[in-house]
Parts: C-alpha cells; structure tokens; sequence
C-alpha cells in the first residue's frame, strides 16, 4: 500500500483501512493481508552499501547481517589489509534480492576521503 502526503495522514488512511478490514471479513481477514503483506519485502530487490574507514569491520558487519560465521562457505573473506578494490556484491542467503555492497575503505593513502565520493561512484 502506498500513501502519498505526510506520515500523519497515512497513518490515519491506514488505521481506517484497517479498521474497515476487520469489520468486513474479521480478524481471519487482518492475518491473510498482514501475512500478504509481511512479505511483500522479499519480492522488492534491495540493494545497500556498506561503507567506512579501512580496518573497521565491514566484512565483519555484512557477514552478521547475513547470519553466517567465519566456517560458512558463502562468508565475506575477512582480512586486516586493504582487500577491497571494487564493489562487491553479498547477497543474503535467504532472499538473494537483498544485497549488501562492500565498498572499499576510506582513508587511506590509496583511498583519499576527498574523492572517496566520485571514486566510488556513487550516482550511477
């Protein structure tokens, strides 16, 4: 459902949508369009970059946030040196439209914060 305006306005559009709902096919009605609509998410591709200084743990971050351990096949390779030249693409183990960028690290002297932007290519 999408409610354009501002977020008080959908938040009243949907209490009454929701309202209207239960009253015409009851609360068996509400759990099929909540279960509908609590995995609308896995259908939309979403694609997220994780970004920061070098050294900091990113690998680390998008491994946990893919729910896998150092011993799992499809982990991130975690290293203590600059690994990451290019983009990387990590997708979830569960929904393969969600993936997780790993961008190379900032503030190096191969890696400049000043051009980190335009390097990284951000607006494409």
């Amino acid at each position: 459902m999408a409610y354009p305006g501002d977020s008080f306005a959908r938040t009243k559009t949907f209490e009454k949508e929701i309202a209207s709902l239960l009253n015409e096919r009851g609360i068996e009605g509400l759990n099929e369009y909540v279960s509908n609509e609590f995995v609308k998410w896995k259908d939309i591709e979403i694609n997220k970059a994780v970004t920061g200084n070098s050294g900091t743990g990113k690998f680390a971050f998008i491994n946990a946030i893919r729910g896998l351990h150092p011993t799992d096949q499809q982990d991130a390779a975690e290293e203590v040196t600059e690994c990451t030249q290019r983009p990387t693409p990590y997708s979830h183990p569960r929904n393969p439209r969600f993936v997780l960028w790993d961008l190379r690290g900032i503030g190096t002297p191969a890696r400049k914060k000043s051009s980190y932007v335009d390097d990284m290519q951000f607006r494409r």
